[in-house]
């Protein structure tokens, strides 16, 4: 839209946005139309553009403040070359605010507050839509379980206080939020468990303890990119390692390569599941995609033109 120097009338979204965006996906688990992530999947499924100018890591309290990434000033030389200076945006979305956690929800909010007050003196006809931040959870079962999770204090009763606010308008400074810890997560607050994602089965036993190996042989297509749990215990759910999917073959039984290298014994039958998150804070593609579905159209309705 920007090299073609024309609008053809759409939202297009400015995602002020850390890795909750789009990370923890594989280039090549991307859709037919490029995206991977959440944010993308589910702007493109509105038919919004979207693009992200935070990146891993990104605080609110450092963003478009003194010091910032250039990508602010890049910005003003696209708004330079269109008519009137038009940005090339018709939205932020300012999703940042979980790098800046802190054990007191005021102190918490008073970063992402102050970015909302400082993209409005940016831009004060350009309506911002906040979000609520989903828990960083600790595990003993890869996810598979409720009852395997953990939240700390941070993640549960202050987070619940902090994300509060932030559907409430943050002291009014913002003018709409969407609550995607509703849609992201369990109603507890912890991931939607693995075990509710059971895929398939290893068709043909493989690995002998001793060689290494980087590939499995199971009953169903796996998703490209994908990072799944595998219990080896026969389905007792007592013994699980992992397998992140970098290349499929075959028709079925198909061929699963992983990213992983190791010795383990996988014996015929043990169980497939889709694990949702592979560091207690960020999602694996199809936990992904799942939660894009959650999302309902009507709130593609709260990025209202001006």
């Amino acid at each position: 839209m920007i090299a073609w120097k024309r609008w053809d009338g759409r939202r297009v979204v400015c995602g002020v946005c850390d890795s909750l965006a789009d990370r923890q996906e594989l280039a090549a688990s991307a859709d037919d139309w490029g995206n991977f992530g959440f944010m993308p999947r589910l702007f493109d499924s509105w038919g919004y553009g979207f693009f992200n100018v935070g990146c891993p890591g990104a605080k609110a309290v450092q963003t478009l403040a003194t010091n910032a990434m250039k990508i602010w000033q890049g910005l003003d030389e696209l708004s330079a070359m269109n008519p009137n200076g038009k940005r090339p945006y018709t939205h932020y979305f300012q999703q940042m605010g979980r790098n800046d956690n802190n054990t007191v929800a005021s102190t918490w909010l008073t970063p992402i507050r102050n970015l909302n007050t400082r993209l409005r003196t940016r831009d004060p006809a350009i309506p911002i839509i906040g979000a609520t931040i989903p828990a960083t959870a600790s595990t003993t079962d890869r996810y598979q379980t409720a009852a395997g999770q953990t939240l700390s204090a941070t993640w549960s009763t202050v987070l619940a206080t902090v994300n509060a606010s932030i559907l409430a308008g943050n002291n009014g400074t913002t003018d709409n939020a969407i609550d995607l810890t509703g849609y992201r997560m369990a109603a507890d607050g912890k991931f939607r468990p693995g075990s509710e994602h059971l895929k398939g089965t290893v068709a043909v036993s493989t690995g002998n303890g001793v060689d290494p190996t980087t590939t499995l042989i199971v009953d169903f297509k796996p998703s490209l990119g994908q990072q799944y749990t595998i219990d080896i215990s026969g389905g007792a759910g007592t013994t699980f390692t992992g397998a992140v999917c970098i290349d499929v073959s075959g028709t079925g039984p198909w061929t699963l390569t992983r990213m992983e290298t190791s010795t383990t014994i996988f014996p015929v039958g043990s169980l497939l599941y889709e694990q949702p998150s592979p560091d207690g804070t960020h999602y694996n593609k199809e936990y992904n995609i799942q939660s894009v579905a959650n999302v309902p159209a009507s709130e593609a309705a709260k990025f209202v033109m001006t």
